[in-house]
């Protein structure tokens, strides 16, 4: 008979207690220095905020190449309306 091995997974422990944290960022204030700089510049500080940033820059001109085009292209019937009668 062959035997099955019985996947075990262990939990670990915090080495911290909850709610007690440190951190020397925090206290020279780096934090509050980043956040005032990403609110002033617009720039997010963060590699998240970068990338979605990035992202919705790309979306907005993804979109806004595709509604130019259609907007060119109603003008261009405003401008010009071709009325099927007059055809010859």
């Amino acid at each position: 008979m062959a035997t099955t091995k019985k996947k075990t997974t262990t939990k670990r422990k915090r080495k911290t207690t909850k709610g007690v944290t440190f951190s020397w960022k925090r206290l020279l204030g780096l934090d509050q220095i980043k956040r005032n700089i990403a609110k002033q510049t617009g720039i997010p500080m963060t590699k998240a905020g970068v990338e979605r940033k990035i992202g919705s820059a790309i979306i907005a001109l993804i979109v806004g190449l595709f509604s130019k085009k259609s907007d060119k292209k109603e003008k261009q019937e405003e401008e010009n309306p071709i009325d099927e009668n007059l055809r010859l």
